[in-house]
């Protein structure tokens, strides 16, 4: 479970109580491990989410639930999988309760601001466009949270690469 600490949030409610209660997602990629599965969004680790249809992922729904209704400014999104970044799809559009924006294509965590604040207790995100993967045509995400501190632990060597 992420933990809201500050900024990308506003409102009455303190920013300490709010919590990510759980993910959906409209697919996910098969594995006998379950290796994909929707929550590795908000894990905090390496562990990516796969989108699991035929195609490219477009059109994929991403459905964020907190335990209270909060105001987003922006989100921090860790695109593709880090290892094998280039050989699946990432995403290049999503579109945030009805805003679209723009993700880069690089391996890292990275920032994403919204047009306008949006205010919402399950915000929903939907794959509006894909980078390409070399070998594989899924998308993946490794992590979607929504403040930055120590959003992974730094003085662990298998994250040593990771730019932020």
């Amino acid at each position: 479970m992420c933990v809201l600490f500050f900024a990308m949030c506003s409102g009455n409610t303190d920013p300490s109580e709010i919590k990510i209660e759980s993910v959906r997602t409209s697919s996910t990629l098969y594995s006998d491990d379950d290796r994909y599965v929707a929550d590795n969004l908000i894990d905090r680790t390496l562990k990516a989410w796969s989108e699991g249809e035929a195609g490219s992922g477009i059109g994929e729904i991403i459905n964020i639930f907190f335990s209270n209704e909060i105001t987003i400014s922006s989100f921090y999104i860790y695109n593709g999988i880090p290892k094998d970044f280039y050989e699946n799809n990432r995403v290049k559009t999503l579109s945030v309760n009805n805003q679209k924006v723009r993700v880069e294509d690089r391996n890292g965590l990275q920032q994403v601001t919204l047009p306008q604040p949006i205010t919402d207790s399950e915000p929903g995100l939907v794959i509006e466009a894909v980078y390409p993967g070399d070998m594989w045509d899924d998308t993946c995400i490794t992590e979607i949270c929504f403040e930055n501190k120590e959003l992974f632990a730094t003085n662990d060597q298998r994250y040593k690469n990771i730019s932020f």
